[in-house]
């Protein structure tokens, strides 16, 4: 099974802990709605979401937890962030890294 490994995991692998749960406002809607899905649960299967990748999917726990097949996070400026914040260009090679779990 593929093991995500970054520096500085070992401080930050229990921080979704400490950060509070958010209520999702829904602004806009598109598509139809589903109709097979019980009253008092979303009337719609897929979400975007603008914000913080943490805060956002703390969020969907109550209504998906144990039910979410996949969860698609895009970061358009994620390499000039990237840059940014470790000056180098191509950096983020470096400090993140997907591995086979042995």
């Amino acid at each position: 099974m593929p093991v995500l490994q970054w520096i500085g995991k070992d401080k930050v692998i229990n921080h979704h802990l400490d950060v509070p749960f958010h209520v999702l406002n829904q602004k806009y809607s598109f598509g139809e709605e589903d109709s097979s899905r019980p009253e008092g649960i979303a009337s719609r299967r897929n979400k975007i979401i603008h914000g913080d990748n943490l805060l956002a999917l703390k969020s969907l726990l109550p209504e998906y937890e144990g039910r979410v097949k996949c969860i698609y996070i895009a970061n358009s400026s994620s390499d000039e962030a990237c840059n940014r914040s470790h000056q180098t260009p191509g950096c983020c090679c470096s400090w993140f890294q997907i591995r086979k779990a042995c």
